[in-house]
Formats: structure tokens, sequence, C-alpha cells
């Protein structure tokens, strides 16, 4: 659903000779698969790095938790990609 050009059509088939979300379906297993990046750095700082790991292991060890979070709400795109709403 995500409009990256503001054309007020889904990005994926603005410029199709078709609608290629007809093919959608049928790879759940790619469709529960979630990944998480970590920045790039530039520079070596032990313990700036240090605080990013142990981040990462608390999103890892939790991840369970933390999946129902990270799904769009119906109707709503999340403009590519997916960010838990935290409250």
């Amino acid at each position: 659903d995500y409009d990256a050009w503001s054309l007020g059509r889904p990005s994926r088939i603005a410029f199709a000779e078709r609608d290629v979300r007809e093919l959608d379906g049928g790879l759940k297993r790619s469709e529960d698969i979630v990944v998480i990046e970590t920045p790039y750095f530039r520079r070596l700082i032990p313990a700036e790095i240090g605080k990013y790991a142990a981040a990462f292991r608390k999103v890892i060890d939790n991840y369970r938790e933390l999946l129902p979070l990270s799904r769009p709400k119906p109707g709503k795109s999340a403009g590519g990609q997916w960010h838990a709403e935290v409250k």
C-alpha cells in the first residue's frame, strides 16, 4: 500500500501494466520473517558499540513479546517499514 511518490496508488503498481498484487499470497513462510538491522559504525568506539549490542541483545531475548507490536495496524501503511508504537 506504500505510495512513495504520492501518486494516489501503491508504488509497486504505479507503473505496472497489470496489478501484480494479484500474485501475493502463498508465501506464508517469507511473510513471517522479521529482520533487525544494525547500524554501520564508522568509528571503532567500543563503549558506544557495546551499548548498541546490549540493546540488540535485549530485543533478541524478548522478540516474542515484541512481535505483536511490529505489525502495522489494519488499513494503515507504515511507509514500507514496520515501526512499533510503544506506549
